[in-house]
């Protein structure tokens, strides 16, 4: 069954997936095997704002044939052995009362109703090097999962090049303006252009191909694909075809050293008459390349980067022109924009954002409330000043490694969503920054559009253990549950970003240290072991906030299940979860130690105690060498996989240069240091 659909495909499965930097993949497939589970009477004022679009949708949904052959095809896949155990049918919403559902006839007649119309995927910094195996194994996973409306955004520099080319901007023209592959999220949102450049032709191609076999197999699985659209980015070319065409730089992103080559990027006016024709014209080649399209588009333009002009009627006009642009090529365009409360924070943003979304026709946008796990903008806006949303949950910050997460809230936030007064949400997503980290996180969030009611998260974690290993251990169950209480139970508000200390490069200046405050404070000296003091003394070393290490928790009963994990490695040496997880445990607690090494090294040098100074560095290298040893023993840590999947995808000299470059950038670590 798809979210969005009247029909849907009834069978025992759900195919979901949800990517941003944003992350969407957003789909519900049921795979039925006989008792009807209603899950989808999502009856909130936002439901009725789209229902056009969704009854646009569920017309053009693949037949009901083609979507159980690409059930069978999945389970096929991803469990052969088993394949022939289940069988599909596709119910109508009519046959379950008028709600959506599917059948599971080995599993006990359950009613629910409430559930989302709509699963959304977002994830766009972890697919650059995704040949189709890959990206078919993602697909797989969303339907899953139940998600209906993914993110899909490959291959669109190939969409854009002929698109410019109309307006007379060459290939050449082109060749500072698309970032390299492993830059895309970002030469997208506008932060940068020609970063890690040029793209060759042959590129463009193939992620073209790429791009017109990922939506099929989505098509095909009932999904709805989230395609771009114009956010009034453009080369800078631009200017000089067009010389009276109204056109800003914009200032510059966090990155490139203010270098004009790669920084500040171009904004076209939402008030020249080359936005929305433009805007069309994107929308229109679209269609003719992919013959088809969901109706629904993405895209932000002040995304990480600050407005030209603050005042509110100038942000409102803007998304007025992004959205004819839209609507120009399409009739029954929606689009779908994601809003984060950190952005929305001041009177006249507050106004920005109730005169943007009321600048589109009401079911013609939907709001993604991007970080609703920990800042949910629904609760202060008045739902969205009554604009229908996604209940998202963001998590994951440039695609960081560390257990982390707010289970409770997962478990709890979208349901009190959509149960809250004049609620418009319509359905719940993932716009992670990244994936392949913490899956219990993710696990959760892809059963909230099935569940009416809260999660018993304790309750869910014992069951979760069980399923995760194929057995019941229960010193891993104990282990877990400490986890909840601790990684997974992270209320401070603050981003987590992965900023311990052993993940950057020695390059702390010792005039620093010497000068911080807190270190020339000899009263401070005896405390540097309790996590408060650590935190704040690490805060006073970098001076911008985006750099500080996070620890919410106590590290001494993460270390108690860590010694719980390792404990049932004789009932678990088989599992390959159980191997991942132990890894991941004991890098995490490991990582946490350095931070604490590292201050011991930081004090001894402030007292000029230099043989101490040099006994704990080497202690400190040793940790290092430790971490990149235990990271060697499970494949899903490594580096290498990564790298050869952009040396495979690499067809010819031109696309091997590319991947030597992205190899060095990282190597040298320069285009995220200020």
């Amino acid at each position: 069954m798809a979210a969005f659909s009247t029909s849907p495909p009834s069978p025992s499965f759900c195919f979901t997936s949800i990517p941003v930097k944003i992350r969407f993949w957003i789909f519900l497939f049921l795979i039925g095997i006989n008792d009807y589970l209603p899950i989808a009477d999502s009856s909130t004022l936002g439901v009725e704002y789209i229902s056009r679009l969704l009854e646009i949708q569920d017309r053009e949904r693949a037949p009901p044939s083609l979507q159980i052959s690409a059930a069978y095809a999945a389970v096929s896949r991803l469990i052969p052995s088993h394949a022939s155990s289940f069988q599909f049918n596709i119910v109508t919403k009519e046959f379950c009362g008028g709600e959506s559902c599917f059948k599971l006839s080995n599993y006990p007649a359950v009613n629910r109703s409430g559930s989302p119309e709509i699963v959304l995927f977002c994830d766009k910094d972890t697919f650059a090097w995704w040949d189709w195996e890959r990206w078919e194994k993602e697909i797989d996973w969303m339907a899953l999962q139940g998600i209906n409306l993914p993110l899909a955004f490959t291959g669109q520099e190939a969409i854009w090049q002929k698109v410019f080319q109309k307006f007379n901007i060459s290939g050449s023209d082109l060749s500072d303006f698309f970032g390299g592959p492993g830059f895309l999220a970002w030469s997208r949102m506008g932060n940068l252009h020609g970063w890690g450049g040029p793209l060759p032709q042959s590129w463009l191609d193939q992620q073209l191909v790429m791009q017109k076999k990922i939506l099929t197999r989505m098509y095909e699985l009932g999904m709805n694909p989230v395609l771009p659209a114009f956010s009034g980015n453009v080369p800078a070319a631009l200017k000089s075809v067009y010389p009276s065409a109204k056109i800003t730089r914009l200032g510059n992103w966090f990155t490139v050293s203010s270098d004009t080559r790669w920084c500040c990027t171009y904004l076209l006016d939402a008030t020249d008459p080359l936005f929305v024709k433009i805007g069309k014209a994107f929308i229109t080649q679209q269609f003719k390349e992919y013959g088809r399209t969901s109706h629904i588009y993405n895209c932000d333009t002040f995304d990480e980067n600050t407005p030209p002009d603050d005042d509110p009627k100038y942000i409102s006009s803007l998304a007025a022109a992004i959205f004819r642009g839209m609507e120009s090529g399409d009739d029954n365009a929606v689009w779908l924009m994601q809003v984060n409360r950190s952005i929305y924070t001041t009177l006249s943003l507050s106004l920005s954002l109730s005169l943007s979304l009321h600048s589109v026709p009401v079911g013609k946008m939907v709001v993604l409330d991007l970080y609703a796990e920990v800042k949910p903008v629904w609760a202060t806006s008045q739902q969205f000043y009554g604009i229908p949303y996604i209940w998202c949950m963001l998590h994951n910050f440039a695609g960081n490694i560390e257990m982390y997460g707010i289970v409770d809230s997962v478990g709890s936030g979208p349901v009190d969503a959509r149960l809250s007064t004049n609620s418009t949400m319509v359905g719940v997503g993932m716009s992670m920054e990244g994936i392949e980290q913490n899956p219990i996180v993710y696990d959760l969030m892809s059963e909230m559009s099935f569940r009416e009611d809260k999660v018993d998260i304790k309750t869910w974690i014992n069951t979760y253990a069980q399923r995760r290993y194929g057995r019941l251990v229960p010193y891993i169950q104990e282990a877990w549950n400490i986890l909840y209480r601790t990684l997974y139970n992270c209320t401070d508000g603050l981003n987590d970003k992965n900023r311990d200390v052993i993940m950057y490069f020695p390059d702390v200046d010792p005039n620093s240290i010497l000068t911080s405050p807190l270190l020339l404070s000899p009263a401070k000296h005896h405390s540097y072991s309790n996590h408060q003091s650590l935190r704040r003394t690490i805060y006073e070393l970098r001076s911008d906030s985006y750099t500080h290490p996070h620890l919410w928790y106590s590290t001494s009963e993460v270390i108690r299940a860590l010694k719980l994990f390792i404990a049932s490695g004789d009932y678990l040496s088989d599992s390959n979860t159980y191997k991942y997880d132990l890894v991941d445990l004991t890098r995490q607690v490991l990582a946490k130690y350095a931070n604490q090494l590292f201050f011991k090294v930081v004090e001894a040098y402030q007292l000029g105690d230099l043989s101490l100074v040099k006994q704990l560095s080497e202690k400190f290298l040793g940790l290092v060498e430790d971490l990149d040893s235990l990271l060697g023993c499970h494949e899903g840590f490594l580096l290498g996989p990564w790298l050869e999947s952009a040396k495979e995808l690499a067809q010819n000299e031109e696309q091997k240069k590319q991947v030597r470059l992205i190899v060095q950038n990282f190597e040298k670590n320069s285009i995220f240091e200020s």
